[in-house]
């Protein structure tokens, strides 16, 4: 029977065929009858069930398709900012930019104003200039212009409706006081809404031409030159070279000082600005710290008030040390005395309308030589006494006065021992330079002693002095200079 015929399996203990448990596969024997009858014991090796690698290759596949996505979405990102970036600096390079930001600043100062090319560079923005085109007549200032300026402008400006910048630079600058000739008035100014600025506006995104606020540290001019205009349209220099900061302060007030440069001022000798440390308050400029140089080694510290409206009024307080006397006095006398003086001067005044100056102070020093000059000139002469011609002064003290007109030397006293003493002197020098002035002298009664008798009755003998009154008189390079005759009572 073929059923009968065919052979059968039975299963027997699965055994190994070798030893080694690392290398080897699973076996089992089985008995398998044969053909003819027989039986004969086979090995049958058992195959391991084969794993799917799908699953595996479905997650190579989405993450290598993630990383796809991720690289073309960072490309992506990466042109869409250099576009952006490409199409804001182009913006703000144009002259729509240009003109909403000058017409909004021109609306926050209440003051017209235009700006020059912007250009940005990273996060530094440049500007070419900066000029105010119309002021208040109600204000002193009647034109500023900057150039080249640049600030560094905060990221969170390119998402919001305001300028947050660290400080602002300008490498030169001009500042033009004094009185408008044209009475110009108070312009008001709208916000511009440009359409060109729509689009960077209302995406929150970009550098705003039409700002709410402009947030910066300090404004700071290299090289600014401060100019006076007067009635008649002339323009002179008052401050040369200074370097100008700008900053905000609080509420209502801002701070502006001044370093370097020169303080040139009519009627005053030049003042080597060190440091100038001021607020703006309402009208009023106040200086609160303030140190110049003049002369020499001389110091001065200014401190007071200046008005920045029409009513251009100022009370200075001034503290001077190691003043060459020579600045003090006129130009014709500079070189014929040496020494230095401390004092104070008080000035007040105004510098618009019916122009007013009053100036008071006092000075003290040692040690001046005064030489070569017409007042020794006569009392060598008149006194028959060479070693006049040139004096040591000690202990001198003197009152100055000083108006738009005339300077008055008052109260003034000194001594150069052993020959000469003087006091009670007054000298008033007139723009002109017209001296008329009375001084007491005393000089030692063995210099007087030798004199003729016609000479000796200008004087007065006294215990070691013989006391006169010295009269000066005319110009000042060559003044008129007499005694006074003693009228016997």
């Amino acid at each position: 029977m073929d059923q009968d015929k065919k052979s059968h399996r039975k299963r027997v203990t699965r055994k190994r065929k070798s030893k080694s448990q690392s290398t080897s596969q699973p076996v089992r024997f089985e008995e398998i009858e044969a053909e003819d009858g027989s039986k004969k014991l086979v090995e049958v090796r058992r195959r391991r069930r084969r794993r799917s690698k799908q699953p595996k290759k479905e997650k190579e596949k989405r993450v290598k398709l993630a990383k796809r996505f991720l690289i073309i979405g960072i490309i992506s990102l990466i042109i869409i900012i250099f576009s952006f970036y490409f199409f804001m600096i182009t913006w703000i390079g144009g002259q729509g930019f240009r003109k909403n930001v000058s017409d909004k600043i021109s609306e926050i100062i209440e003051q017209d104003v235009s700006f020059g090319e912007f250009s940005l560079q990273g996060l530094n923005l440049r500007s070419k200039g900066f000029k105010t085109d119309s002021v208040s007549k109600e204000f002193l200032l009647l034109e500023a212009k900057l150039e080249l300026l640049q600030t560094r402008i905060h990221p969170r400006s390119f998402f919001t409706s305001d300028w947050s910048m660290g400080n602002v630079q300008s490498m030169k600058g001009e500042l033009l006081f004094g009185k408008d000739q044209f009475d110009v008035v108070d312009k008001k100014f709208p916000i511009n809404d440009i359409y060109n600025n729509v689009l960077l506006s209302k995406a929150g995104l970009g550098l705003n031409s039409s700002p709410n606020n402009f947030n910066f540290s300090r404004l700071s001019v290299d090289e600014c030159d401060l100019k006076w205009q007067n009635e008649k349209g002339d323009v002179s220099i008052f401050g040369d070279d200074v370097n100008l900061i700008f900053s905000p302060s609080a509420s209502s007030t801002f701070n502006i000082d001044f370093v370097g440069g020169d303080l040139v001022i009519p009627m005053w000798p030049n003042l080597k600005i060190q440091s100038v440390s001021g607020t703006v308050k309402g009208s009023q400029y106040l200086i609160n710290q303030s140190k110049f140089n003049l002369s020499r080694n001389g110091e001065v510290t200014l401190n007071g008030r200046i008005s920045l409206d029409q009513s251009a009024d100022y009370q200075i307080s001034s503290d001077l040390r190691g003043i060459d006397i020579s600045e003090i006095l006129s130009a014709d006398w500079m070189d014929k005395c040496e020494g230095t003086v401390d004092g104070g001067i008080n000035i007040s005044g105004k510098i618009l309308g019916e122009k007013e100056m009053q100036a008071d102070g006092r000075f003290s020093g040692s040690d001046i030589q005064f030489f070569r000059n017409p007042i020794l000139k006569f009392l060598s002469q008149s006194l028959s006494e060479p070693s006049l011609n040139q004096i040591w002064i000690e202990n001198l003290n003197f009152q100055f006065s000083r108006n738009l007109t005339d300077i008055e030397i008052s109260n003034l006293s000194g001594e150069s021992l052993p020959l000469l003493k003087f006091n009670q002197g007054k000298i008033k020098i007139t723009s002109d330079g017209y001296w008329d002035g009375r001084v007491s002298i005393e000089i030692a009664n063995e210099v007087v002693g030798r004199l003729e008798s016609d000479k000796k009755r200008y004087f007065k003998k006294n215990n070691e002095f013989s006391s006169a009154t010295l009269i000066l008189q005319g110009d000042s390079k060559e003044p008129k200079l007499s005694f006074e005759p003693i009228i016997d009572k």
